[in-house]
């Protein structure tokens, strides 16, 4: 909401349901989140003036656009992850069959229990045609893409060691030792919508290309 009388703040943003008066004509998603009263890694979604949502990037600048319609506001919300965890675990069990799933302090950990490998991986000397795989989302998903993912210690292909692996930044909730390759996505672009926007099922499948590069 736009004030064209030049009197009290330029304007009204409604965030969570509360009317919060801004002089500015620009905000970020940190200003929104300190604004609404929560950590910024529990995200933030614009909702515009015909209700569709888009989750903003950490340090985005969003220009406030007076005369949107009358009585409209921009409106934020809270990002809520939950739900979306929830219809993306469904997608990837479809999927990958047995998975386990644990939640630790606002971060996901996924565990793949049979990861088709390309011929030539071993654990130590046993050649393997699947293995454990195990992956983390950070509490800020989807606005942070997800990085990295962990297999079992000793994994190599054809007695040598994979490039750019390193002990886990963050020891995964499931039994075993594990060691984690650097990978991330080529592209990043999470929608409200998980199946027209990047999502978990596309990056676990990545996994396979990482696999098929061998060493």
């Amino acid at each position: 909401m736009n004030n064209e009388s030049g009197q009290g703040p330029k304007y009204i943003l409604n965030i969570e349901g509360n009317d919060i008066p801004w002089d500015d004509d620009t905000i970020t998603t940190e200003q929104i989140a300190e604004l609404g009263g929560w950590d910024i890694s529990q995200g933030v979604i614009e909702v515009d003036k015909d209700n569709n949502e888009r989750t903003l990037q950490p340090g985005e600048i969003i220009e406030i656009k007076p005369g949107i319609g009358f009585g409209k506001k921009h409106r934020w919300k809270r990002g809520d992850v939950r739900p979306r965890i929830t219809d993306e675990l469904e997608v990837l069990r479809k999927i990958w069959g047995e998975m386990d799933h644990v939640n630790c302090n606002g971060d996901d950990w996924f565990l793949i229990h049979h990861y088709k490998l390309p011929p030539g991986w071993f654990i130590e000397n046993e050649q393997k045609e699947e293995i454990p795989v195990s992956f983390l989302i950070v509490a800020a998903y989807p606005g942070a893409q997800p990085y990295g993912f962990l297999t079992p210690i000793g994994l190599n292909c054809k007695g040598q060691t994979p490039k750019n692996i390193s002990a886990p930044s963050k020891a995964p909730p499931f039994d075993g030792q594990w060691v984690q390759f650097s990978w991330q996505p080529e592209t990043w672009a999470a929608t409200a919508d998980i199946h027209s926007g990047s999502n978990l099922l596309a990056w676990s499948r990545s996994f396979g290309h990482r696999f098929r590069e061998g060493v």
